[in-house]
């Protein structure tokens, strides 16, 4: 995605920033400390996109898109980029156990994308050959389509939803 972004010959409005994270099992640290020390002004931060989880989507499994409610501009996007090689589970969860949780508390519109829970998940035995990179391939062009889209719609709308 992020070879993509640099090389693709456009000129994108929004600059991408790649960041991985670690700590999260032990409560989203690595997160939590970028907001809290950042590098950038948080102002200049658009939107964010946490991609926990990518690739081990197994056939007829939804891609699950978190933090909708973070944006009124998400659910619109995401159904005009919809996928065909599959299918999407929409929920507001802004502040769902990941590192777009950090963002989204900090006012700034954040999504979640993941394929969801595995028997390996947070063990040993999660090892590269049980990716799926056919599909996680997949994924990282739906999300080239949608940042494309994104990107023409200038600031993003930050949405606090009521509890």
């Amino acid at each position: 995605l992020a070879y993509f972004l640099k090389n693709n010959k456009l000129q994108e409005k929004n600059n991408y920033l790649f960041i991985a994270f670690s700590a999260e099992e032990k409560g989203l640290l690595g997160s939590q400390y970028f907001v809290a020390e950042p590098s950038l002004p948080l102002s200049q931060i658009n939107f964010v996109i946490n991609m926990d989880m990518v690739g081990r989507m197994e056939e007829g499994m939804p891609l699950t898109i978190e933090g909708i409610g973070s944006s009124k501009s998400w659910k619109p996007t995401l159904q005009e980029s919809a996928c065909k090689a599959f299918p999407f589970t929409l929920k507001n969860r802004e502040d769902g156990p990941s590192d777009h949780a950090a963002f989204y508390h900090a006012g700034i519109p954040a999504l979640h994308m993941w394929t969801g829970n595995h028997n390996d998940y947070h063990k040993p035995s999660d090892d590269t050959e049980k990716i799926n990179f056919e599909a996680e391939s997949q994924i990282i062009s739906f999300i080239e389509s949608f940042i494309l889209i994104m990107d023409q719609k200038g600031k993003i709308d930050f949405h606090l939803r009521a509890k």
